[in-house]
């Protein structure tokens, strides 16, 4: 998800909290007659059109409500959000991107919806803990969930059989087992041809975060920075020694390059999100999904995810429209058509594992999602903490730009002034 724009980023620094507050969006609204209810969301690819069925057919089911729909990439949202909604002109529903919510939370631009989670209509009893904790500040609920998706495990099923594998490693241990296997330098000039992992050290929010809590680490704990720990010294002692002794992936992997090295049949394995699946399918890579291997203390990954939230500039009459859509698109019959087509796993815990069987994928990540959590939940400085700390720690530590007990302790002290 790109970062915040220039200028939302400068007004959302100008604005005090009260000045997002207020009625209307921009119009004189009816008193009668189906309330019409903007939202504006950045779903462009398959989950978009999902998406747009699911709105006309909300739309058609009833005459009380027309949702509105306004799509735009994220980063666009990011610079419109805020001056819209200073303008009076803002959406009344806006979906975003979790790391987004506790800032735009900070500045008072979305409503405070516990009073629609203590209402047993709107089942939200049934929806995962861990992506109700992602709407979570302070204890007030501001978000109601709509993608929770684990990163996962994806491996290469051809590079697997010639090397006489058959399944995917469930442990660290038995991770870098089969990457050696899968690990070729026939030319034995240090660089191998093709690499058992594409693990980027940086620009992939979720595989660190997930390799720390995996031996027990963490790093952020009730507001508190706890990243020069033991367990992360050594989570970031056995990766390095992965990467840079054994040669297993490349060092000074990003994200993106690192999609290049799977996706281009240079990597037996992979760590991505649920959109991984469609590129490897794109790319024409016969793959399998397993769950984040298990590390000595935790079988744990991280999840993508985003949140519905209500403007609080929106009129009664619009909250309760929104909130009727929220229950809609929540609930089973819905969550299944969302899953099946977009890709994503079933917000609720009650939709059936057989539902979802036409898509193998969706039934895969769905089967992850119990043991998947929000990586930095209410922290404002998300971008600023995963990018300029995390990111810069792990990517020097496999580098070899200092010893990673040196590394932690100086990130630390970095994560520590910036959490204040």
């Amino acid at each position: 998800m790109a970062r915040w724009g220039a200028l939302a980023s400068a007004l959302a620094l100008a604005l005090p909290l009260g000045a997002l507050t207020g009625c209307g969006d921009g119009e004189e609204e009816p008193t009668s007659g189906p309330v019409a209810v903007t939202f504006w969301h950045g779903f462009t690819a398959e989950d978009g059109k999902v998406l747009t069925k699911l709105i006309d057919r909300f739309n058609d089911s009833q005459g009380e409500v027309v949702i509105e729909e306004e799509v735009n990439p994220w980063d666009v949202i990011d610079d419109k959000l805020l001056p819209a909604l200073a303008a009076d002109n803002g959406p009344t529903i806006i979906a975003q991107p979790n790391e987004r919510l506790a800032g735009r939370v900070k500045k008072g631009a979305y409503a405070d919806l516990s009073d629609y989670y203590a209402d047993p209509a709107n089942q939200t009893d049934k929806l995962l803990p861990a992506a109700v904790d992602g709407v979570t500040i302070d204890g007030k609920k501001f978000g109601v969930p709509m993608v929770f998706g684990p990163i996962s495990l994806y491996y290469n099923k051809t590079l697997f059989a010639e090397a006489g594998l058959t399944a995917p490693p469930t442990t660290w241990d038995e991770w870098v087992a089969t990457a050696q296997k899968l690990t070729v330098d026939a030319d034995q000039d240090g660089t191998p041809e093709q690499y058992g992992i594409s693990l980027p050290d940086h620009s992939n929010p979720g595989i660190w975060p997930s390799l720390f809590w995996g031996n027990g680490g963490d790093i952020v704990q009730d507001g508190k920075a706890v990243l020069d720990s033991p367990e992360n010294a050594e989570t970031l002692k056995f990766w390095v020694d992965a990467i840079r002794t054994k040669k297993l992936s490349p060092a000074s992997l990003d994200g993106i390059d690192g999609d290049k090295l799977f996706l281009g049949g240079k990597a037996a394995m992979y760590i991505g999100g649920v959109w991984v699946a469609g590129l490897a399918k794109a790319s024409e890579i016969d793959y399998g999904i397993a769950m984040f291997p298990a590390g000595p203390k935790a079988q744990v990954t991280a999840a993508v995810s985003l949140s519905m939230s209500i403007s609080p500039k929106a009129s009664e009459r619009k909250a309760k429209a929104a909130r009727q859509f929220f229950t809609w698109f929540n609930a089973v019959e819905q969550q299944t058509e969302w899953s099946i087509g977009s890709g994503w796993p079933p917000d609720r815990t009650d939709v059936p594992a057989a539902d979802l069987a036409t898509n193998p994928d969706v039934s895969a990540f769905a089967s992850f999602t119990p043991k998947a959590r929000i990586y930095l939940p209410g922290v404002v400085d998300y971008d600023k903490i995963s990018t300029d700390i995390v990111d810069e720690l792990t990517q020097k530590a496999v580098s070899g730009q200092g010893t990673p007990d040196a590394l932690l302790a100086e990130y630390q002290q970095k994560l520590a002034q910036q959490l204040g």
